[in-house]
C-alpha cells in the first residue's frame, strides 16, 4: 500500500465512488438511492464524499441566497391620479 501512495497510484472500489459522481452531476439523493438498490437513504448517504470544492460551493450558494433575501426592496411607485 505504501509502494503505491508513494507511486501515486490509488484503489479506487467503483461502488463508493459512483454514487458521489452521480450526486456531484446534480442527480438528487432519493433518486440516487434507487440507482443504487439501496433500502435506505442513510445507507446512500455513507456513500457520498464531496470533496472540499463541492462544499465551499454550497456555502457559497447558499450566502448568496441569503445575501438576495436579505437585499432591501424597493416599494412600488406611488399610483398618481390626475384628472
Amino acid at each position: 500500500m505504501e509502494q503505491a501512495v508513494r507511486d501515486g497510484i490509488i484503489k479506487v472500489n467503483p461502488a463508493q465512488v459512483t454514487p458521489t459522481w452521480f450526486a456531484d452531476a446534480g442527480v438528487q439523493v432519493h433518486v440516487l438511492r434507487r440507482i443504487a438498490g439501496h433500502g435506505s437513504l442513510t445507507t446512500t448517504q455513507r456513500y457520498l464524499h464531496p470533496d472540499v470544492h463541492k462544499i465551499t460551493a454550497a456555502g457559497a450558494a447558499l450566502s448568496a441566497h441569503f445575501n438576495v433575501l436579505r437585499a432591501p426592496r424597493s416599494l412600488p411607485s406611488p399610483i398618481v391620479m390626475t384628472r
